[in-house]
């Protein structure tokens, strides 16, 4: 009982930053951008899950 108190908390955090990079993939992939960005930001979001989408998120809609 006592390892789901610690455990639940970053499977909730896990599914909640799964949830963010599907979100930002979703965006990459609908951008009317060059296939050559969209191949470049897809890749820093799948290595660098959390760090990857909120740089996306702050600095890659906008360009």
């Amino acid at each position: 009982m006592l390892h789901m108190i610690f455990f639940l908390p970053l499977m909730i955090f896990g599914f909640i930053v799964l949830l963010i990079q599907i979100a930002c993939l979703i965006s990459v992939a609908t951008k009317p951008k060059d296939a050559g960005w969209k191949v470049v930001w897809a890749l820093i979001i799948l290595f660098f899950p959390l760090l990857g989408s909120l740089i996306y998120i702050l600095v890659g809609r906008n360009i």
